[in-house]
Order: structure tokens, then sequence, then C-alpha cells
């Protein structure tokens, strides 16, 4: 007997359409997810407490293992440094820090607007999907790229991970 119809259902559940409609979710619906406007905020409440030149521990599982930086390494460095408004440390800590910084304040925001206007944000975003899409795919590209390069240069040169 196939499990199929249940596997069709399990994945309308998780995405919250209901039982056998299956729908590509929207760049906007994946970065303005609920789990996403929940964290940016309590992240960026972080930020605000949270030294700008680290804990003085390294948090990154990765880099503590092998000694070679994730594509993320630094992030939470770079935004805090944002945070409390050093813009060259934080782009020394790293590059793509104000971009995911410049999200999560967009996040946060978003989250708290009323009800009203979130759905008219939604709708202009869901109307310029064709637009938005590519950037998206852009910005991982690039973010993965770096991580990758970065994690190559330490690993075969023996860079110098902030």
């Amino acid at each position: 007997m196939s499990n199929a119809p249940a596997l069709c259902h399990a994945a309308t559940a998780i995405e919250g359409r209901g039982p056998g409609i299956l729908t590509k979710r929207t760049t906007f619906e994946v970065v303005f997810s609920p789990t996403g406007r929940l964290l940016a905020p309590l992240f960026l409440l972080a930020s605000v407490f949270l030294p700008p030149q680290g804990l003085g521990f390294d948090i990154c599982l990765l880099h503590r293992l092998t000694g070679l930086p994730c594509p993320g390494c630094g992030l939470t460095r770079s935004i805090t440094s944002l945070t409390h408004g050093n813009f060259q440390q934080a782009g020394a800590y790293h590059p793509f820090g104000l971009v995911i910084w410049l999200i999560f304040v967009a996040l946060t925001v978003y989250t708290f607007l009323p009800a009203g206007l979130r759905a008219r944000v939604a709708s202009a975003a869901a109307r310029n999907e064709a637009a938005i899409r590519p950037a998206y795919r852009l910005f991982i590209t690039s973010f993965i790229s770096f991580g990758v390069a970065r994690f190559a240069l330490d690993a075969f040169v023996g860079g110098g991970t902030p």
C-alpha cells in the first residue's frame, strides 16, 4: 500500500495550506515566516546586551571543532557591532552583517505592524515576486560562495578569520 497521500497531507499541513493543496511559498513567506518574525526581534534585543567584540568564547561548533570558519562565522559580532553603531567593525567581522541586520530590522518592524498593514505588505511582496526571488537567490548564492571561499582560504592558506 502506498503512503503517498499521507506524505502529501503531511507536507501541506506543514505549510499550513490544508490537506490536498500543495502550493509553492513565495520568497516573502519564506523570509517573513512566523519563526523568523519571532527570532529576529529576540536576536536584535540580544544584540543590544552582547558585547560587540564577542563573548570571549567560540559559539560556532564548526570553528570550535576544526578551526575553520562556517559561512556565518562573525555574524553575531557583526550584528552586535551594528546595533552598537560601529559599522566599520561590523564589516570587518562579516561582510553580510549589514544585510542580515537590515532583514532582522525589517522582520521586527513587520512583526509589530497592524494586521491590515501586514496584509498589504505581503500582498505587495507577492505582486513583486518576480523581482524578489532572483534577489533572494543572488543573496543566498553570494553568502554561500563567500563562506566556501573563506573556508577554503583558511583551510589551504591559513587566512585570518576574525
